[in-house]
């Protein structure tokens, strides 16, 4: 047994066992290239799921909460001056809007949120706007009342309400840009790189099996052409 192994070993792998080899080198890289480029598709899908299923939709959120609540302001403050109550018309129906709006929008904002500390600036740069909406709204419906009755409100507190949740709203639209240009930025070059590295494991591969064909088409073609030299003697 031993010795048939040594006389095998001196006599080196067999051509069956040569291509078997090459074959399966083939698909070694074949299975490289693969994986490199699914890897790189994965990281794409996630940014490409990131811009258009949270951030965009947290910023369009973020814009429609202040146009609800720029509509009430308006309307609210035209009936103030005027005493028409049909100029109050943009004022109704604002309240449903704006809070569907930081609804999505606070769901946005938890699913995009990627670490504790993304989390906590979302939570806060959230909460801030909502708190904001929700203070204004109290004073709105006070207002509101107090101009039915006839009574003339003091409309300084609303406007200063009002400033600090187009304050809060402009913080957070200005983070969900910034945040909306860092993840395109992150997939314009995740997709340059995975380009990149499958062109170049594609190559590798293809030299790789060229020269590996090489040699086992060497190691086939040697057997077939000491024989014929042998006839040929």
């Amino acid at each position: 047994m031993f010795r048939w192994r040594r006389r095998r070993a001196a006599q080196g792998w067999s051509i069956t066992a040569r291509e078997r080899m090459f074959v399966l080198l083939c698909w070694a890289l074949l299975l490289l290239v693969s994986l490199t480029a699914i890897g790189s598709f994965e990281i794409q899908l996630h940014n490409v799921h990131m811009l258009t299923q949270v951030q965009i939709p947290a910023k369009d959120a973020n814009d429609q909460v202040l146009q609800a609540m720029t509509d009430a302001q308006n309307g609210l403050i035209a009936y103030e001056t005027s005493g028409d109550r049909a100029l109050l018309q943009p004022y109704f129906g604002a309240h449903a809007r704006t809070l569907t709006a930081l609804a999505t929008l606070r769901e946005k904002l938890t699913e995009g949120s990627e670490g504790e500390a993304d989390t906590a600036r979302h939570e806060a740069l959230g909460g801030r706007e909502a708190l904001a909406a929700q203070q204004w709204w109290a004073d709105a419906l006070r207002v509101e009342q107090d101009l039915s009755r006839g009574e003339s409100p003091d409309a300084f507190q609303g406007r200063a309400l009002f400033d600090r949740f187009l304050a809060a709203n402009a913080t957070l639209e200005q983070y969900l840009t910034a945040e909306r240009e860092e993840y395109r930025l992150a997939a314009e070059t995740m997709l340059s790189r995975g380009e990149a590295v499958t062109i170049v494991a594609a190559l590798l591969s293809l030299v790789a099996m060229l020269v590996r064909g090489r040699g086992v088409a060497r190691s086939i073609s040697r057997p077939l052409t000491d024989l014929r030299d042998a006839v040929v003697r």
